[in-house]
């Protein structure tokens, strides 16, 4: 599976969570998305959490017009 295909589950994925509130997967899968997650650049983590954030607002009932921009994030660091 290429990089973009599994982003692309994995943002399915976390936006399923998030709408439903809890998440099912087996202990193995939470540490593969954990390595998934933290192998990516913080560029590419906060692009993927923005798109995270646009589906579940949407499937929300949300209009994408609505969203905004919050500045005060300056970085994601790893522990």
């Amino acid at each position: 599976m290429n990089i973009e295909r599994q982003k692309q589950l994995y943002i399915e994925q976390a936006t399923r969570t998030a709408i439903i509130g809890f998440d099912e997967s087996s202990e193995n899968d939470r540490e593969a998305r954990l390595r998934f997650w933290q192998s990516l650049t913080s560029n590419d983590r906060m692009m993927a959490m923005t798109e995270i954030v646009r589906r579940v607002h949407i499937a929300g009932g949300g209009d994408e017009a609505d969203l905004k921009v919050n500045r005060s994030i300056a970085k994601f660091v790893k522990r």
